[in-house]
């Protein structure tokens, strides 16, 4: 809640229900628009949009690209909580044993 503890919220629900609708839309945009738009070649879109893909079209090909990274990013971030908790206990065992 690092943004959230800087702005003014009348509640904590109120923060959390912040929080928890940020994370949601950054997910949304990380795991579904971006890995979406990252092989498509807008061509007629402006430079600014265009992402520069090599498909500039919905194709099997498109599908076996953008299939495997999906299922990479889905993979990496079904794992991290593991991760995470292994590397938090391990920090946690490592100070208990240094005191």
């Amino acid at each position: 809640m690092g943004l959230a503890q800087f702005m003014y919220f009348g509640t904590t629900s109120k923060a959390h229900r912040f929080v928890k609708t940020s994370v949601f839309w950054a997910t949304f945009f990380q795991t579904g628009l971006i890995c979406i738009l990252a092989f498509i070649s807008i061509d007629f879109q402006s430079s600014f949009f265009s992402p520069g893909g090599i498909y500039n079209d919905f194709n099997a090909y498109y599908f076996l690209d953008a299939g495997k990274f999906m299922v990479s990013t889905f993979v990496s971030q079904m794992m991290f909580p593991v991760v995470e908790f292994f590397l938090r206990y391990s920090i946690r065992t490592v100070k208990r044993a240094y005191d």
